[in-house]
């Protein structure tokens, strides 16, 4: 390990590290949670609860970690020029119908999703809070903020992007997810070297996800 890397978090064992974490968090929440609570919520509630406790401890712990290592616990979410916004939703929604969904249909195609897991539901409001609000901003401050940021200091901008971006793809349970969450971390990593604020990511990942959300509803 370089002198560089003991003096930043993260390193890419300690990235691994922070993917460890939410796996065991979310496995040691998710599943109380799930025996105590599925008789009291909807099953779009009971994972809003799950999904934001458990990523939200492991946003706590991995950023406790990252204080008491560098000594920084905060974030840029700093918007130099905010007439940029309306063009950064923008290019995020034409990614995400532009490349994202003709990719994974194909991967639907080439590989069908098994009809126990493809039940269509239709969206709640607590999906829509968990999708467009605590999931973009979470992951955003973790990937990015955190893990990505640290990594800059390591690598090259595109190594640092495409391993916080595999990162970010294992995270996503849903193997037909893998593409999507690839491609996006990919982009957003982008946006976060060239601006080094979260804001523009997290407002790109909750617009993806909303045109997103708004297409299944329609």
């Amino acid at each position: 390990m370089t002198e560089i890397e003991n003096k930043n978090y993260p390193n890419v064992r300690q990235s691994f590290g922070i993917v460890g974490i939410i796996f065991l968090v979310m496995v040691l929440l998710g599943v109380p949670f799930i025996i105590i609570f599925q008789r009291f919520f909807d099953k779009d509630t009971l994972v809003l609860i799950i999904y934001s406790f458990a990523v939200g401890v492991s946003f706590w712990i991995v950023n406790s970690i990252r204080k008491r290592k560098i000594g920084i616990s905060t974030f840029n979410f700093r918007i130099e020029n905010k007439r940029i916004v309306p063009l950064v939703i923008i290019a995020s929604t034409a990614l995400l119908f532009g490349i994202v969904v003709p990719i994974e249909g194909l991967v639907v195609a080439l590989f069908p999703i098994p009809a126990i897991l493809n039940t269509p539901t239709i969206p709640d409001f607590s999906t829509f809070l968990m999708i467009v609000i605590a999931a973009p901003v979470l992951e955003e401050l973790i990937f990015r903020g955190i893990m990505l940021d640290g990594l800059l200091k390591i690598f090259s901008p595109a190594k640092a992007i495409l391993i916080s971006s595999a990162l970010f793809m294992l995270t996503h349970f849903d193997p037909w997810q893998f593409v999507s969450a690839f491609l996006g971390g990919v982009f957003y990593g982008w946006v976060y070297y060239r601006t080094k604020t979260v804001s523009f990511t997290i407002i790109m990942h909750a617009a993806a996800y909303l045109s997103n959300l708004l297409v299944k509803i329609g």
